[in-house]
């Protein structure tokens, strides 16, 4: 049926659109973007270059889920068209423990390095998946929803919970390194100085410019926009496609937060030595 396919065409044609902005995105971190194609030569050593192998991938299993109903293919490939699935969700969890493990493969971040990073990288993925899905199936002419409510809720409990406890683990964190570690001068080593008065790349890029008061703050925000909200919503509102889009809306504002959140709160050690301007 017409609406059967554009159950599957709708929602992946979206998830294809956020992949493929976020691959061409990725471009403009590069120093000189001319060279991208160069990026999946180090997959022996490198997570971002085994990312950049695995997402093609995705998109390609992401575009042919979409026009699955539109041409036809169960019907042309029988039997064989069960395996796509598993095998576009087993593409998923690459890619996601690839994104995860460029930040957890940084030991001397305590922040991410931890199997809590590719774990909730793959929780939140599958998450917002199965509720921005499940929502989509309110802008078509039929009833119910394409993931159960209850499975939807679950994943957003799971998820408020583990979130939850990596902002507690983040916040017992100490420091391995100290002035004195770090400089290898005994006694008590106090910075005057930073030695510069500008500003300069380790300043610019491992550096927020948030107050603590602030991140903070921004904890239980996150929580509530990415998790508490939507569920809420979920199960108390009647879901339109205006309710739905609000829902959709309110998790997609919390996991941006979410995000910014996870790299301010990356304590980088050598923050040791720009403690102070003069």
């Amino acid at each position: 049926p017409a609406t059967d396919s554009l159950a599957f065409l709708g929602p992946s044609m979206f998830a294809f659109g956020l992949l493929f902005a976020g691959l061409i995105s990725a471009f403009f971190h590069l120093g000189r973007p001319s060279r991208a194609w160069r990026s999946a030569s180090q997959w022996r050593t490198s997570w971002l270059s085994r990312e950049i192998i695995v997402m093609p991938v995705v998109l390609g299993f992401t575009f042919v889920h979409g026009l699955q109903g539109v041409l036809g293919l169960p019907e042309i490939f029988g039997p064989l068209w069960k395996v796509v699935a598993p095998l576009a969700l087993l593409a998923c969890l690459a890619m996601w423990i690839c994104t995860a493990m460029i930040y957890g493969c940084l030991k001397f971040l305590q922040e991410w390095s931890t199997p809590w990073t590719p774990a909730a990288f793959i929780l939140f993925g599958l998450t917002g998946g199965a509720l921005f899905f499940g929502l989509s199936r309110t802008l078509l002419p039929v009833d119910g929803l394409l993931v159960s409510k209850p499975l939807i809720g679950l994943l957003l409990l799971i998820s408020l919970a583990v979130k939850a406890f990596i902002f507690k683990r983040n916040a017992g964190l100490r420091p391995k390194s100290t002035l004195r570690s770090a400089t290898g001068i005994p006694g008590n080593v106090r910075q005057v100085s930073m030695g510069i008065m500008g500003g300069s790349f380790n300043t610019r890029e491992f550096f927020h410019g948030v107050s603590l008061s602030l991140m903070r703050q921004l904890r239980p925000t996150v929580l509530m926009l990415a998790f508490v909200l939507p569920m809420v919503m979920l199960f108390v509102l009647p879901l339109t496609p205006l309710t739905a889009g609000f829902i959709a809306l309110v998790h997609l504002l919390g996991m941006v937060a979410e995000r910014w959140l996870f790299f301010a709160q990356a304590n980088h050690p050598q923050n040791l030595y720009y403690q102070r301007i003069s």
